[in-house]
């Protein structure tokens, strides 16, 4: 299968202004993605980039929330870097979750993109508020690390490392995993993981 150079380049232009290295990574993610060409959460994808972000010294922040698009609000994951939206889960997500895709038309990437720019809506949202039976309710209060231990559909750890293209031997994965444990899910507008 080719690589879909139209979304990297996308991709590209919208980090121009964040550096090599982390826009090396949100492509590499998104290769990793598209190459599976399935429904990819969310949650997963947006907790495996802020782990290899926060291993390589950034800040991001995880939102849990609310999207709204072509007239349909959905519960979503998504990164805030420093304001900004890193939301690259929501192309897969509306090419091939099976209700979504069903609803509306696919959107592409969001990549540091400030809020008022993005082609949809976010919102913050509490679950206690809205969707009280999602699936995303049942990670709130976890670490990372617990999210990692019931991750299913991934091997998160392994995913960090082959984005960050360093080895997934076990005193990497190790370092990862105790870096997870540092941070908790919340259910808090903006603030959804701080340490401990």
């Amino acid at each position: 299968m080719s690589k879909d150079y139209e979304t990297i380049h996308l991709i590209q232009e919208q980090m121009e202004d964040v550096g090599d290295e982390l826009t090396n990574l949100v492509v590499r993610m998104y290769n990793r993605l598209e190459k599976k060409q399935r429904y990819a959460s969310g949650l997963s994808t947006s907790i495996t980039l802020f782990l290899a972000m926060k291993y390589l010294g950034y800040n991001p922040l995880l939102i849990l929330g609310t999207v709204r698009l072509q007239g349909v609000s959905f519960p979503h994951a998504w990164l805030d870097l420093y304001g900004n939206i890193v939301d690259i889960a929501i192309a897969e997500d509306t090419k091939y979750h099976p209700v979504l895709s069903e609803k509306v038309k696919p959107v592409k990437v969001q990549c540091c993109r400030s809020y008022d720019e993005a082609e949809l809506d976010y919102f913050d949202f509490q679950f206690s508020d809205m969707w009280p039976m999602h699936g995303m309710k049942q990670v709130v209060g976890k670490t990372l690390a617990e999210y990692i231990n019931s991750a299913e559909e991934i091997d998160i750890l392994a995913e960090v490392c082959d984005i960050l293209n360093i080895s997934a031997i076990v005193d990497n994965g190790k370092k990862i995993y105790e870096m997870a444990k540092e941070y908790k899910i919340y259910d808090t507008a903006k603030e959804v993981y701080v340490n401990g």
